[in-house]
């Protein structure tokens, strides 16, 4: 009786243990960086792509595909939504890169350095962003990644929307970066460039202070965008 009891005592401290050790070694993933709907869209079809579970409507570069193509040809609804998703995507793939959620890879190649899944898929992206979006709905999109995106390849893409966008939400993108700055200079030379080119109604004290920048390409466009707008 008590061989039988303490081999039942063994077995129940035995499953514990297991499942103690599950718990730790598969900790729960992250949440939602985005709580709506669409937020958890971006935030399934990035673990998919993370588990290379990549199927049916699980597909993420299929559904950003799409998104982009509605970005430029869709309605104003369609517009918006795509504009919705990818601001999404970026948003949860920038935080999948710092709370684990996507894994980061040593690379083969001599001083390389780790890659992350998220990092790469944000960069190709921004890529394909870029050089395809023109619309004002774009704008939002853009406006976050030079606001919020460390990686130059996603601040590139921005930079290259707003100047690509001749409408009334482009111009005021450009007029906000000379009032508030950024510290991505081809930004503020872009937004200089386009001031004096469009002939925008800034603020003079906001084309002024880039006179004084350290950087001679800065204080350059500054100078020739001072001069357009009479400044």
């Amino acid at each position: 009786m008590k061989i039988r009891f303490f081999s039942l005592f063994a077995a129940r401290i035995t499953a514990l243990l297991s499942l103690l050790l599950a718990s730790v070694a598969t900790p729960a993933e992250p949440p939602p960086v985005q709580q709506d709907a669409v937020g958890k869209k971006a935030w399934t079809l990035l673990g998919a792509f993370y588990r290379n579970d990549t199927d049916g409507s699980n597909n993420l570069d299929t559904t950003m595909d799409t998104a982009l193509l509605d970005l430029e040809g869709g309605a104003p609804d369609k517009a918006a939504d795509a504009a919705a998703l990818l601001l999404a995507v970026f948003r949860q793939a920038a935080a999948d890169e710092r709370n684990g959620r996507a894994q980061w890879h040593l690379t083969p190649y001599w001083g390389g350095g780790p890659e992350s899944e998220a990092q790469n898929y944000r960069k190709g992206l921004a890529a394909r962003f870029g050089k395809s979006a023109t619309s004002d709905a774009a704008l939002p999109v853009a406006e976050w990644l030079l606001r919020e995106d460390s990686l130059a390849d996603s601040q590139n893409a921005a930079v290259a929307v707003i100047e690509r966008c001749h409408k009334p939400a482009s111009d005021h993108s450009i007029l906000t970066i000379l009032e508030n700055g950024t510290h991505f200079r081809p930004a503020i030379i872009m937004a200089l460039q386009q001031t004096a080119k469009r002939k925008l109604n800034a603020k003079p004290e906001d084309v002024r202070k880039w006179t004084l920048d350290p950087r001679l390409s800065v204080r350059t466009a500054a100078e020739e965008a001072r001069k357009a707008i009479g400044a």
